[in-house]
């Protein structure tokens, strides 16, 4: 069952940035992505939340296909690390 992106706000930690998806019964499900997974996708002195902003579709993608494959951990989180990339 994919996730699905829906208009939502943007929590920023020291360490990560988390956004809400749903799934299509209404179940939300947090998506963390750490800052690292943000650099490692866009290298350049941008802000993290300018290379959020540019590739939130691919993450939301990379989160789909891990709930997917995995469902969601304990928390109902779906954390993206480098090696989903």
């Amino acid at each position: 069952m994919p996730l699905i992106a829906i208009s939502a706000d943007i929590v920023e930690t020291p360490a990560a940035l988390a956004w809400q998806m749903t799934t299509s019964s209404g179940e939300q499900v947090q998506v963390i992505a750490g800052r690292s997974v943000l650099r490692a996708l866009d290298p350049s002195k941008a802000s993290d939340l300018a290379i959020f902003k540019q590739t939130r579709s691919q993450l939301e993608q990379i989160a789909s296909l891990k709930f997917d494959a995995e469902g969601a951990d304990p928390l109902g989180n779906v954390q993206i690390f480098k090696e989903d990339l």
